[in-house]
């Protein structure tokens, strides 16, 4: 049998068990098992449910969702926009820390690497096979130029994000400018970092990427600051554009309704995170540029 995991959220208790009691005899009419949960307001669902769960936010775990329109508080509409919100926020961030991961495991397996080449050149000069010795440094060298990092910053997870999108960015034919400086004493949870340069980043380069021939004077390109300087966070993003990106309701939108919710709740995301830690951001679409800038004091340890 089939099982369905089905929430009810109201905040009337009647309704909720007429609902529950209606669905399961319906469901089962159907072929269906049914897992419901019952919450009396919107917050609750959000925050967790009942046993008060804490820690990461993740992404609701039901098939289907029956919400209340006109509850008190935060009504149906809004707990509706909350949830998938939400959803959209630990979709990015899984995409990008399957990518960090992907990025940690080549990176032991370079070491595993470099260790196996080591003893190799130890063993040729032992050997005073010198020959062989500067024909198998040379072809080292040509590897380290093709797998190695192109980005350091001394902060593992924005090396992670860097490397993974200047590389993204290539493979897509978009020039990828980057400033940054030692990150090593950047005060932020990683998490994040992962929102704020995740969207920010996959906004930019998909933006650019998806367009045709380009008209622009510097062509298809992402500029990108990442720097800690005056006890600051700065962030900043620039891309090429040639049309002026919609703002409606707060969110950018493109032509398709799939990117427009995507990229909205990306850019909304980053906006709830900067606000999180005190921080200002700037928003500009003038002179053939969409830029972001993000201004975040940064805590001495």
């Amino acid at each position: 049998m089939k099982v369905l995991r089905i929430a009810i959220c109201g905040d009337e208790e009647y309704f909720r068990l007429l609902e529950k009691e209606l669905i399961e005899k319906y469901m089962e009419g159907q072929g269906y098992e049914c897992i419901i949960d019952s919450y009396s307001s919107g917050e609750e669902m959000l925050s967790g449910g009942k046993e008060g769960e804490s820690g990461k936010p993740e992404a609701l775990p039901y098939d289907i969702i029956i919400l209340d329109v006109s509850m008190g508080e935060m009504d149906g509409i809004e707990t509706a926009r909350r949830i998938r919100q939400r959803n959209e926020k630990v979709k990015s961030e899984m995409a990008m820390y399957r990518s960090i991961s992907e990025h940690l495991d080549k990176q032991r397996k370079r070491t595993h690497e470099y260790k196996n080449q080591i003893a190799a050149i130890s063993a040729l000069a032992a050997a005073k096979q010198y020959g062989k010795l500067g024909a198998y440094l040379e072809k080292i060298d040509t590897n380290l130029k093709i797998s190695g990092d192109a980005i350091d910053t001394n902060h593992v997870i924005v090396n992670a994000i860097l490397n993974t999108k200047y590389r993204e960015a290539v493979d897509k034919g978009v020039s990828f400018v980057l400033k940054i400086n030692d990150l090593s004493g950047l005060h932020m949870e990683e998490e994040d970092i992962v929102v704020i340069c995740f969207n920010l980043l996959d906004n930019a380069i998909e933006a650019c990427s998806q367009r045709g021939p380009c008209n622009h004077s510097e062509g298809k390109v992402v500029k990108f600051k990442f720097v800690l300087e005056e006890g600051r966070i700065v962030i900043a993003i620039k891309n090429s554009m040639e049309r002026k990106p919609i703002l409606k309701n707060g969110k950018f939108v493109t032509s398709k309704m799939k990117e427009a919710n995507e990229h909205g709740f990306g850019i909304r995301n980053v906006m709830e995170t900067v606000e999180k830690y005190g921080g200002q951001y700037a928003v500009d679409s003038g002179g053939g540029w969409f830029s972001f800038t993000i201004l975040i004091r940064n805590p001495v340890a």
